[in-house]
């Protein structure tokens, strides 16, 4: 009999997690307001955090510790959310979510404008996570940390490599027109104009090349 009950406890416990996360996706759709939906969001921290804290060897602990990680993400406490990514990662260093919630800390850093945290962020993806099609937007982003910092060289450098590993994909262009605007601040205009028209020229993608038109049209405006 108590071998049942356990059988039963067991299969109760390995739906729990996706049940909670219907509940939300359920829910969400009804939320009328901003209000609504952070008090849905709150709700549903609760319950991740109940199923933790009960079932903490859960094959799907790292996957409800990672989804705990986006509510402290969609709310206005970047500190928290950086300390429930590092306390993540910290628990759960080889999870399948560990490679996003290696970049979310990036972007956090980025968007809390601290350069160094995310360039190191980004360059710990890049190394762990190679072979991870966000590679290239941690290169870039890591690049454009470079620049918030005034590491401008280096920056370029490191632009123009992200565009050489990645020719093939279309988002590479980004990091040419990126390192345009690194020439620019640097007042190598005459660098950035050819970079920019190589894009115009080259990218078979419509919003890169209309983006390196504004910035070309700017640079003649200015002579």
């Amino acid at each position: 009999m108590a071998a049942l009950l356990l059988a039963a406890l067991l299969l109760t416990q390995d739906g729990e997690l996706d049940r909670i996360l219907q509940r939300f996706a359920e829910r969400r759709t009804k939320a009328a307001d901003e209000a609504q939906f952070e008090r849905l969001v709150a709700d549903t921290r609760t319950e991740l955090e109940s199923f933790l804290k009960a079932n903490p060897s859960h094959k799907d602990a790292p996957r409800a510790a990672f989804h705990v990680v986006e509510t402290y993400l969609s709310g206005e406490n970047p500190d928290a959310a950086r300390e429930k990514i590092l306390g993540f990662l910290r628990d759960h260093p080889t999870s399948e979510h560990a490679a996003p919630a290696r970049f979310a800390l990036g972007e956090l850093c980025l968007r809390k404008e601290d350069d160094a945290g995310a360039r190191a962020a980004f360059e710990e993806f890049v190394k762990l996570h190679p072979g991870d099609e966000r590679a290239l937007f941690a290169k870039i982003y890591a690049a454009l940390a470079l620049q918030n910092e005034g590491k401008y060289d280096e920056a370029a450098l490191r632009l123009q490599a992200a565009r050489a590993d990645h020719p093939d994909r279309r988002e590479s262009w980004g990091a040419q027109i990126q390192r345009s605007i690194v020439y620019h601040l640097q007042e190598k205009n005459a660098e950035a104009r050819r970079l920019l028209e190589e894009v115009v020229r080259d990218c078979p993608d419509a919003m890169p090349v209309e983006m390196a038109r504004r910035h070309l049209a700017g640079y003649l405006r200015a002579g």
